[in-house]
């Protein structure tokens, strides 16, 4: 069946895949896909598990079968569930234990079953992981990678980007298909990575970043805590000033320190002094409420959120803007697809900017 699989994935036609890709369950259990305005029905009978990612649904049947979605079809992959997997931006990625890990890469199937000993972790477009010899490899854009011959330590992965302590204690990191030495002859305090940065605190307390290949101190004193996101990092100095750094330029935001503050992907949301709500993407800070939400989802340039009145509310794609206009009881986001309900059998969707109606049973 993967030879079979295979042999359809390097025909298929290389498309520009949608921003709005989503699935949910009705009533009954039935999976059905939400793509580009368009919902079908995927599986009558409750599948076991479903993940969605930006190119790929892959999903366990309830006859345990493995199955992807690509461009317009469903295709069982193996006849049985895979130990984990994962659905990302990029690729589709999973482990049938042992050494067994593929991925499925623009529209290619690259077994690393034949070269991998231990599965580390995935990301966006990376798999990191050691092969039979002990070497510590990542996969990236279709090809594996020799990062470090030595054994590695506390190895954390994030979208495009791998960072490691050495053998010999230095800081490491994989990016762009290439090893770089962040500082050498000493690891640090702590570290965190997201695409195309890595937030640290060196040994001596500097906090620096690492971006786009080349190290920037920030603070010379320890933050007193601090999060990552794409291209960005948020933290709060010695002072208590909360500050963000992002693609090379850093914005205070204010002079104390928030209650709480987080960060998804490349979008920052924090409360100020006022208990009002905000959004920091792209650079730019925007009021979204004067107050603070309950709850909120981020995923690929959207924030959702309930306001009051139990309705909708969103920043998408930096504009600021209503998801719904009736009373919501539940919603998800996946991508830039939002998928809500008023009643558990009225589903609605928010789909490339407008809403559509939902099928249920």
């Amino acid at each position: 069946m993967l030879r079979v699989l295979l042999y359809m994935l390097l025909f298929l036609p290389l498309s520009v895949f949608a921003q709005c890709l989503g699935a949910y369950q009705d009533t009954r259990g039935s999976l059905y896909l939400v793509e580009n305005g368009e919902v079908t029905m995927l599986e009558y009978n409750p599948p076991v598990e479903y993940k969605v990612g930006r190119k790929y649904l892959a999903y366990i049947d309830f006859n345990n079968d493995f199955h992807i979605y690509y461009n317009g079809e469903s295709q069982v992959i193996q006849g049985f569930p895979p130990t984990e997997y994962f659905v990302t931006d990029d690729m589709l990625v999973w482990h049938n234990g042992g050494a067994q890990i593929y991925t499925i890469y623009n529209n290619r199937m690259i077994p690393l079953d034949d070269i991998a000993n231990e599965f580390i972790g995935v990301s966006d477009s990376v798999v990191a992981y050691i092969d039979y010899l002990n070497v510590f490899r990542v996969f990236y854009k279709g090809g594996a990678h020799e990062v470090d011959l030595n054994a590695v330590a506390e190895v954390k992965v994030q979208d495009n980007m791998v960072a490691y302590i050495a053998q010999n204690n230095e800081f490491r990191a994989f990016y762009q298909g290439q090893r770089y030495t962040v500082e050498y002859g000493m690891q640090p305090l702590n570290f965190e990575v997201n695409r195309n940065i890595i937030a640290y605190t060196e040994i001596y307390g500097n906090f620096k970043v690492f971006y786009d290949g080349e190290v920037q101190t920030l603070e010379k004193f320890q933050p007193l805590m601090y999060k990552t996101g794409e291209n960005m990092v948020a933290w709060v100095d010695q002072y208590n000033t909360f500050k963000v750094f992002y693609k090379g330029e850093v914005t205070e935001l204010m002079t104390a320190q928030p209650d709480s503050f987080d960060v998804v992907e490349n979008i920052l949301v924090y409360p100020d002094r006022n208990r009002f709500f905000h959004a920091f993407y792209e650079g730019k800070d925007y009021l979204m409420e004067r107050f603070i939400p309950m709850n909120y989802a981020i995923d690929n340039d959207l924030l959702v959120y309930m306001d009051l009145n139990e309705r909708l509310q969103g920043l998408y794609n930096g504009e600021i803007r209503p998801i719904s206009d009736m009373v919501v009881t539940k919603y998800s986001v996946m991508n830039q697809t939002v998928v809500f309900y008023k009643l558990a059998n009225q589903v609605r969707i928010f789909c490339n900017g407008q809403v559509i109606n939902g099928i249920n049973r």
